[in-house]
């Protein structure tokens, strides 16, 4: 008996007080020497300086670019890959920490800690099951991205009528197979529009602009080869008493020009962080 509450003793003081399994947090990480590509360069040629700080207690397992290949879906580049025009890059970094070492998340399962990645922005650092950190970096996109909205730019539409837009590509080639649609930044179920050639013809239903707030809105047409047509739209109330008075869009004091080109960058973030999720997750 006398051994038994010895050991209970005993237990009760290496797991109870000092709990010699529990792990610290690592609350800060910096990562340096990552270079901006430019057009012909190869990834061996600028990634041979990314480094962590000495004695970290952190180590990099892995250092690589993603290509996008076909809009969406972004593949992984060797040493030997070679930066090309008319495409996005980004950036994912692994961090694996050390025995006795978690990084913290929040409830989003996002790092929750500092993070430094010497002067390049990033879009999101997160941890996965098996507690590796992955970084994200921020989309860098080569040449031209975007079509132009040949017919339906800039239109006025009441609600709960159709808004028809075409775009000046070629829809087998480049929409029907991984095309998306997006209004305000946020990608729009397919049942809220029709997709159909000629170039590519993108009709909003009814019903899905009825749901749209009066003002100002913005239309992405995302397709696979990752270039974006955008315009902007203004939704009104239905005029049911005088189906001949002109309908006048409202001013809104904002340039629409430099908004769309925010928000279809955000957009293009936005669609590398779908691919980057599937691939951990």
């Amino acid at each position: 008996m006398k051994k038994f509450l010895l050991a209970f003793v005993l237990c009760f003081a290496l797991f109870g007080f000092t709990n010699v399994y529990a792990e610290e947090a690592i609350n800060e990480v910096t990562v340096s020497g990552i270079t901006e590509p430019t057009i012909g360069d190869k990834v061996a040629d600028i990634t041979g300086s990314v480094a962590i700080p000495d004695g970290a207690n952190y180590t990099i397992n892995e250092f690589m670019w993603n290509e996008s290949e076909n809009g969406m879906y972004f593949g992984d580049m060797n040493n030997d890959s070679t930066f090309q025009n008319d495409y996005a890059y980004f950036y994912i970094i692994t961090l694996t920490p050390a025995d006795g070492y978690e990084f913290p998340v929040d409830e989003n399962g996002e790092y929750a800690g500092t993070l430094t990645v010497g002067d390049a922005a990033y879009e999101i650092a997160q941890v996965d099951n098996e507690g590796n950190l992955f970084i994200s970096g921020e989309t860098i996109i080569f040449g031209d991205i975007t079509y132009k909205v040949i017919e339906g730019a800039e239109q006025t539409v009441a609600q709960g009528e159709e808004a028809r837009f075409v775009v000046d590509a070629d829809y087998y080639d480049y929409f029907e197979d991984g095309g998306a649609v997006a209004v305000d930044g946020e990608l729009l179920n397919p049942a809220n529009y029709t997709a159909e050639a000629g170039s590519t013809v993108i009709t909003l239903n009814g019903a899905y602009v009825e749901s749209l707030d009066e003002g100002e809105h913005y239309l992405f047409v995302v397709f696979n080869n990752n270039k974006i047509a955008d315009t902007t739209f203004n939704v009104v109330k239905k005029n049911t008493t005088n189906t001949n008075t002109e309908i006048t869009p409202p001013n809104t004091g904002v340039s629409s020009s430099n908004n769309l080109f925010l928000i279809s960058i955000a957009l293009i973030n936005s669609l590398s962080l779908i691919g980057l999720e599937k691939r951990y997750n």
